[in-house]
């Protein structure tokens, strides 16, 4: 369920799916990982760092005003301008952005960067107000109104939100006129509300480990994420809090910075265990950073296979042979089985001699503590949407806020080689080029276990066998009623 319809405010993915249905965002991801864009007529790079944009002239808003770059500027300048708004992460590296004219933009970058385009997927467009609105403002002033396929009709006081299509939508037709969004907190209530008839597709149902192909008047749509589930763990050069010799006491430097305990870790988790019996098939096994049918996966790099005599072995030569205290946390409402899978990679990791005590907590309190460095070890999941360099930008580089790089490496993982190699990929328009340095990046941070990739989730739907509707997921596994097609 969403937790807000302000598109600006933060990237979760429920947040995601309801702005894609209310709002246009610049470009679109396809499902071959190529930009395009339904509101924008083309482009043109300048040189090195300027962009120019040339809008369509047939886009309007829900209340039929036409789009234009009075709306782009304004969203642009709400984004970087107001306050508590986690979307300035994707403007960082603009130097500048102007309106040319009601039709044409400029957006010049601080470096060339091949990932603008993508970047600006994140984008949405909201109509042109005469103040720039505060989240908390956002409702009241009818901040919601955009040009997606869906306008907003109201939301119910038990929290439902209902949608209805949009007559003046510029895309292709969409088939559902009229959509209810519905929270049911327990995963039952939806499979009793689906065999009731009461709603047409439940999401999330992967979150219980019941046999969902047995239930009467339900179909099941599975389709693998791109979220990757990994471990971040700390490479901060001091001790670092959530670690301590096998005697508990505190340590004067921090194990986790050796790649040999960090291959270790790497080797004691079993993978198949996890995706086979915790969650039950509902994942698979990463290889590594993305998923073998995507851009950014690199063949020939293989994570090492299950093998905890080899991890002791590992400890022992990087000087812990009889282990050392660690605290693993991870969420507890967030992932599927998340609880689940911190304990079990706990009970692996105390098999080879690392005593782990597992620690979940609720997403809010967690991952505001992850923002703030306060962990040695962390289970978390990221996806980049099918960007290899976003991943490489946010998740492996070293954290430079200022310069939008590293904003999720939440274990500090620091390598200037690496950093260069990412910098070079971003800056580099040519294709072949920009994989083979990417590729080279890839290799090195994962020889060196910047963090630890475990399994892509997959995502469940349940749909009434007696609708007259069926659900198609889109690449990027959102639910939205733009997918719903008739059977």
């Amino acid at each position: 369920m969403p937790t807000t319809l302000d598109p600006h405010k933060i990237p979760l993915a429920a947040n995601i799916a309801l702005a894609d249905q209310l709002y246009d965002s610049l470009f679109v991801i396809t499902d071959e990982s190529e930009p395009t864009s339904l509101i924008i007529e083309s482009w043109e790079l300048k040189n090195e760092t300027t962009w120019v944009f040339h809008l369509k002239h047939n886009i309007y808003f829900h209340d039929g005003t036409p789009l234009t770059t009075k709306d782009i500027i304004y969203s642009f300048d709400r984004i970087n301008q107001v306050e508590g708004l986690e979307y300035k992460a994707f403007t960082k590296r603009w130097k500048s952005y102007e309106r040319l004219d009601d039709y044409a933009f400029q957006i010049v970058t601080e470096k060339p960067y091949s990932s603008l385009l993508r970047n600006l997927g994140n984008i949405y467009i909201l109509k042109y107000q005469e103040q720039l609105l505060p989240h908390d403002k956002f409702m009241e002033q009818k901040g919601y109104i955009g040009s997606g396929p869906y306008c907003l009709i109201a939301i119910e006081p038990n929290g439902d939100i209902r949608l209805i299509a949009n007559k003046y939508y510029h895309g292709a037709a969409v088939l559902v006129k009229k959509v209810r969004i519905t929270r049911f907190v327990e995963v039952n209530e939806r499979l009793r509300a689906l065999q009731e008839g009461k709603i047409n597709l439940a999401e999330g149902l992967a979150e219980v480990n019941i046999p969902l192909l047995n239930l009467k008047n339900i179909d099941i749509i599975k389709a693998p994420t791109h979220r990757l589930l990994h471990l971040h763990l700390d490479f901060k050069d001091a001790p670092t809090t959530f670690v301590r010799d096998y005697k508990g006491n505190t340590l004067d430097h921090n194990p986790l910075r050796n790649t040999l305990v960090r291959k270790a870790i790497s080797l004691a988790i079993n993978r198949k265990y996890l995706v086979d019996e915790i969650l039950q098939g509902n994942a698979l096994i990463a290889e590594q950073y993305m998923l073998p049918n995507m851009v950014g996966y690199m063949a020939g790099i293989r994570l090492d296979e299950y093998n905890p005599e080899l991890a002791k072995q590992l400890l022992k030569k990087a000087g812990y042979e009889q282990g050392f205290n660690l605290v693993l946390h991870g969420t507890n409402d967030r992932y599927i089985k998340d609880h689940a899978i911190v304990l079990a990679i706990a009970k692996m990791l105390n098999e080879v001699g690392i005593k782990t005590i597992p620690i979940t907590l609720g997403r809010k309190q967690f991952f505001q503590d992850v923002q703030n460095y306060q962990y040695s070890a962390i289970l978390i999941g990221f996806s980049p949407n099918g960007n290899i360099q976003g991943l490489l930008d946010e998740l492996i580089h070293s954290p430079v806020p200022e310069k939008g790089k590293g904003a999720f490496n939440f274990g500090r993982y620091t390598n200037p080689q690496v950093d260069q190699l990412i910098h070079e990929a971003g800056e580099q328009f040519n294709q072949v080029k920009r994989i083979r340095t990417q590729g080279r990046a890839i290799e090195l941070a994962m020889n060196d276990y910047a963090l630890i990739p475990l399994y892509f989730e997959q995502a469940i739907w349940g749909q009434s066998k007696n609708s007259q509707w069926e659900f198609w997921p889109n690449h990027f596994n959102g639910t939205v009623a733009q997918d719903i097609k008739p059977k």
